[in-house]
């Protein structure tokens, strides 16, 4: 099983080592330009649209993303790009909702809590309490309620 491999973000080494755990029999290669070699599945993240060039055998693209949007906004600008019987592959979770759970609480703790204005307040080395701001006056949206958006939404009601 050959494995195109692409991301700006993220070494091949660590998912060749990982899917020889799993995968013995994959055979994973970095993409490199110019590369049009045989591939029966690319794992990408932010690929350009030459690592979709004609490839023989290729049956599925696997999203390292949350989703295909990326790859579907690269065949809107580039109609032709992404190959129409390979079908596109999203990860449900592999670790990203609870990032971005951490991340969003994060932000929504630091505003309640008011945690900018304490850090201010020490830049000026003044020691002031201030009443955290009250959750009923403080209004998140959650844009989409898919795998990760409704974690994100039960993590923000719980807080």
């Amino acid at each position: 099983m050959k494995i195109l491999f692409h991301s700006p973000h993220q070494e091949a080494d660590a998912w060749r080592d990982a899917l020889a755990q799993a995968l013995p029999e994959a055979e994973l290669r970095a993409w490199q330009p110019g590369d049009t070699g045989a591939a029966d599945y690319a794992l990408v993240w932010r690929a350009p649209r030459e690592l979709f060039a004609p490839r023989d055998g290729l049956r599925a693209i696997f999203n390292l993303g949350a989703g295909v949007d990326a790859l579907l906004a690269l065949e809107r600008e580039y109609p032709g790009t992404l190959p129409r019987d390979v079908p596109l592959v999203r990860l449900e979770d592999s670790g990203m909702a609870r990032q971005m759970i951490e991340y969003v609480t994060h932000a929504a703790l630091r505003y309640l809590r008011r945690f900018d204005e304490y850090d201010a307040l020490q830049r000026e080395r003044r020691w002031q309490v201030l009443e955290p701001h009250a959750h009923a006056s403080f209004t998140v949206a959650v844009l989409g309620l898919g795998v990760l958006g409704a974690q994100v939404a039960r993590a923000l009601a719980a807080l």
